[in-house]
């Protein structure tokens, strides 16, 4: 839960507290601006209304270990129809197939950030990508929807397996031209679109594994594939360090 825990020089601190062992978890002291938003403000009824404008999830009661790197298995070759509308989260987990190994997850931390200003701090995944065969970094579909969707680009997920961008501000350029992706798309796989009709733009590999902020069965995209997207067809450029993704350069 996000809590006031002090002040230092005038500057409120603002800290997500483990109601189970009543420690900080999580710190950070930012001066008062209007332009940010994951930030210091008058009172925490300011602080919740604005996390939850901008989709991020605020768990009152959450056990340390949900935050701690954890080693699970997830199912990696199933298309699973979301059961929340548009987004990618689904409610039922999804076995593996018979004959295959699930693969072994890791969670940790992270944040997404918009040109450094909107933040959410969702858990990413780190697994192997099985087309290379090393370890990447992987986010849920549905965070990324949310970002893209502060700056008006919407989107929709279909049948567990699209990521479509149905609808682009008239500011936004967009690039469609190159090689399109048609037919069926494989077990294990996802697709990049945009416009409900055209072929895929790009495909990637996904996995199906529980988000433990929501306690329910989501689809992660490797945060690779997702930015040679962004950038190639969004122009929407975006660095990663292993714990912040932040998207800018929006044009």
């Amino acid at each position: 839960m996000i809590k006031t825990v002090g002040k230092h020089r005038g500057v409120k601190l603002l800290a997500t507290v483990d109601y189970c062992t009543g420690q900080v978890v999580w710190q950070e002291s930012k001066e008062c601006t209007a332009q940010r938003v994951n930030i210091c403000r008058k009172d925490d009824s300011q602080v919740n209304r604005k996390l939850s404008q901008f989709g991020m999830i605020v768990v009152g009661i959450v056990a340390t270990q949900a935050l701690s790197p954890m080693t699970v298995y997830a199912a990696s070759n199933s298309n699973t129809t979301p059961a929340l509308g548009n987004l990618a989260t689904t409610g039922s987990h999804t076995a593996p197939a018979v004959g295959t190994q699930a693969p072994i997850i890791h969670y940790a931390k992270t944040k997404i950030t918009l040109a450094g200003y909107l933040t959410m701090d969702p858990v990413h995944i780190v697994s192997d990508d099985p087309w290379s065969g090393k370890a990447t970094s992987w986010v849920p579909v549905f965070y990324l929807q949310e970002v893209l969707k502060s700056v008006g680009v919407q989107s929709k997920w279909d049948n567990g397996d699209d990521l479509d961008i149905s609808y682009m501000p008239n500011k936004h350029k967009v690039h469609l031209n190159g090689t399109s992706i048609s037919g069926s798309i494989p077990l294990g796989q996802m697709q990049f679109s945009i416009g409900s009709d055209a072929d895929g733009l790009l495909r990637s590999p996904k996995l199906v594994a529980k988000d433990p902020y929501s306690g329910v069965n989501t689809t992660y995209v490797p945060i690779y594939y997702a930015s040679v997207f962004l950038k190639k067809n969004l122009f929407i450029n975006s660095t990663w360090n292993g714990y912040e993704w932040d998207l800018f350069s929006y044009k």
